[in-house]
């Protein structure tokens, strides 16, 4: 990516793409598709 682009475009990229990170793992998470594992230490 070269620098032509203004610094508030720039920063405005920047954040929507981090907010769509954080979105799409929120939706991955929320959703009832991925399951997190039992608790490593439940049988001690």
């Amino acid at each position: 990516m070269t620098n032509s682009l203004p610094p508030w475009i720039r920063f405005a990229l920047l954040a929507l793409y981090y907010l769509f990170v954080i979105l799409a793992l929120f939706l991955i998470y929320s959703s009832g598709s991925f399951k997190t594992p039992e608790f490593i230490y439940q049988g001690f």
